[in-house]
């Protein structure tokens, strides 16, 4: 879901229309808490990001606390990247972080999601600098109700998958390269649906299976 940048593009508002947005998209309410117990930060810092009282909400956050409601929310299939939080006003001060993100075009190739991955050509997406191996997947179907056909999983084949990360999967009892999150419990890894409600894959020796990267970026139809 792509997240609309208007006039008033404030981090805090930034954040507040995220969370609204998830609201409503997925017909429940979705709280400050929550989000910080999915990415297991203290409510009290998400709370002073959105504090309406400027005097009172912290303005310049740390980068790696962008990063993690970042990738949270790109996970749960919003279009969203650094840039959209990151502006050049006084209010966020983003001069002395360590992290910078140089935005490119990249022409990734991109697959359907049978089995046999048929190709189909070439995509120009924006993506930051640092991600070299990637490769795409346009869904013909539609994935647990949540993503549409036609959503685009940019899948980044160098990063180290690990546990919550969304991943591209091809597992031969399949037929087909499935979407799901990755649940590791110690020794035992898992697959579990976006949704968390179709029977989980226990991904054992014996299984034919192999992770083919991590979901940086879904450009979803919702």
């Amino acid at each position: 879901m792509e997240i609309s940048i208007n006039d008033s593009n404030e981090l805090h508002l930034k954040l507040r229309e995220l969370i609204e947005l998830k609201s409503n998209r997925d017909g429940k309410s979705f709280t400050v808490y929550q989000l910080a117990k999915a990415i297991n930060m203290p409510h009290s810092i998400l709370v002073k990001l959105m504090h309406p009282d400027p005097n009172k909400r912290v303005n310049n956050p740390r980068i790696d606390t962008l990063i993690k409601i970042i990738d949270f929310f790109k996970s749960d299939g919003f279009l969203v990247t650094v840039d959209d939080f990151l502006f050049r006003q006084n209010e966020v001060d983003i001069q002395s972080q360590l992290i910078e993100y140089n935005y490119v075009e990249k022409n990734i190739q991109t697959f359907t999601l049978d089995y046999e991955s048929n190709q189909l050509g070439l995509i120009s997406i924006r993506l930051p600098d640092n991600h070299k191996n990637l490769m795409a997947f346009i869904s013909d179907e539609e994935i647990n109700n949540f993503f549409k056909i036609g959503s685009i999983f940019i899948i980044d084949k160098d990063i180290k998958p690990e546990n919550e990360h969304l991943v591209a999967v091809k597992v031969e009892t399949y037929k087909k390269i499935i979407i799901r999150k990755l649940k590791i419990n110690g020794k035992h890894k898992y697959l579990i649906s976006i949704d968390d409600q179709t029977n989980k894959i226990v991904l054992l020796p014996t299984l034919h299976y192999s992770i083919l990267g991590v979901i940086i970026q879904v450009n979803a139809k919702t």
